[in-house]
């Protein structure tokens, strides 16, 4: 195929997490290698995550045969991800093609030395896309310490990798800043590339929405947070404020998993909240209508992450025109956004009242958060989508492929 069209080549994606999985990476990866494959590109995916049905047309996938537990503690993930990264360099290595680029999605993040050998041992030329800031995200959650060989050993890790790809990518500008700083990169190795939507809520009333009516919100104001709870994702001040909003017309929606899938649960549960709903991650084609099934969705970011993750979610929720409710500092670049675009509104982290005051006067204002819906879509049609990132991640590739012809 390479020889079709200029600028395509053999394209490898080294991802953990890949289609039928319905986390957001492995959503997003697979829309990025199907998109490719429609630009040329021969590709080809390594991945943990098991399937035993049909698979994606025009993509050659290899699944692990040391698919994971599933289990989300660190210990567990830590020992998946290091399986994942032994079997994926002897697979990238045997399978070696000629006119070959890697793509290295970092999950885990310990993953990305498999280009850095790749590269050093075979020449092989790489991408690496970087999903969060590791170590900082790990040092922020208490997982590595602050300071030490243990951090110093993966921040030089992590330098090289960058170093050493022929281009970083990252999520956002601030991230961006970041990873230039903290590695001492130079200015052109780290590029910015949004993600996207991967499904958008169906333009229909909440009140018909069949999954809103499953879930009996179809009637109550709905504050809905979708998608991974990460260590990093601020959940407690939302928890408070249901506590607060308990005996009002207020309904707060946790649909997805992660590492605080247990504290909503056991927070819920200690204090009886009848106005808490917990499910788990929704199969894709229920996505449309369980983004629709609320008047609000909520990020959340704790205090020292605004430069290190760019939430995914984030898409998803203005794409579908539903107003932000944002828990982070000001000065985050997705706060900026938000504001300057007017299609959502940002408060603090750990201030329940204000929360509760500033739902309340959205609950008793529809005009108001009408305005801000249609907002929230315009924002997303002038600035992301699959469209712009797909050709944003096929030109850099292709100059990459034009490089190594």
């Amino acid at each position: 195929m390479s020889d079709c069209l200029q600028g395509t080549g053999n394209l490898t994606i080294i991802s953990q997490h890949f289609h039928p999985s319905t986390a957001a990476t492995a959503q997003l990866i697979t829309d990025l290698a199907s998109g490719l494959a429609s630009k040329g590109h021969q590709v080809q995916v390594l991945t943990e995550t098991s399937h035993s049905g049909e698979e994606l047309p025009d993509l050659f996938i290899t699944r692990s045969p040391f698919s994971g537990s599933g289990n989300i503690n660190i210990l567990s993930k830590s020992l998946n991800g290091l399986t994942f990264v032994i079997w994926s360099l002897f697979e990238t290595i045997t399978r070696r093609r000629n006119n070959e680029v890697i793509l290295v999605v970092s999950n885990p993040p310990f993953i990305a030395i498999v280009g850095l050998i790749v590269r050093l041992l075979l020449g092989v030329k790489y991408i690496f896309v970087l999903q969060d800031l590791f170590p900082r995200s790990a040092q922020l959650t208490g997982v590595l310490p602050a300071r030490g060989p243990v951090s110093n050993a993966w921040v030089f890790v992590i330098q090289q990798v960058c170093k050493f790809s022929y281009k970083t990518i990252v999520l956002s500008h601030s991230m961006r800043s970041r990873c230039l700083s903290q590695f001492q990169l130079p200015s052109d190795q780290v590029t910015v590339i949004h993600n996207w939507a991967v499904e958008q809520a169906l333009p229909i009333e909440k009140k018909q929405n069949p999954i809103a009516r499953e879930w009996n919100v179809h009637n109550t104001f709905t504050i809905q947070y979708s998608g991974n709870f990460g260590r990093l994702h601020e959940i407690i001040t939302l928890l408070e404020t249901a506590r607060i909003l308990e005996a009002e017309n207020f309904h707060f929606l946790f649909v997805g998993g992660g590492a605080k899938r247990r504290q909503i649960r056991e927070y819920t549960q200690y204090y009886g909240l009848t106005n808490v709903s917990l499910h788990p991650y929704q199969d894709r084609s229920r996505l449309p209508y369980s983004l629709g099934a609320c008047d609000v969705a909520a990020i959340g970011l704790i205090p020292g992450s605004e430069d290190t993750v760019a939430p995914s979610k984030f898409y998803g929720i203005i794409s579908s025109g539903k107003p932000v409710l944002l828990l982070a500092r000001h000065s985050t670049e997705i706060a900026k956004l938000i504001m300057a675009n007017e299609c959502g509104i940002v408060l603090d982290p750990g201030d329940p009242v204000g929360v509760a005051n500033s739902l309340r006067y959205l609950n008793r204002n529809p005009l108001i958060l009408q305005r801000l819906s249609a907002n929230a879509r315009k924002t997303y049609s002038q600035h992301f989508g699959i469209d712009k990132s797909l050709q944003a991640y096929n030109t850099l590739i292709s100059e990459l492929f034009q490089t190594s012809e």
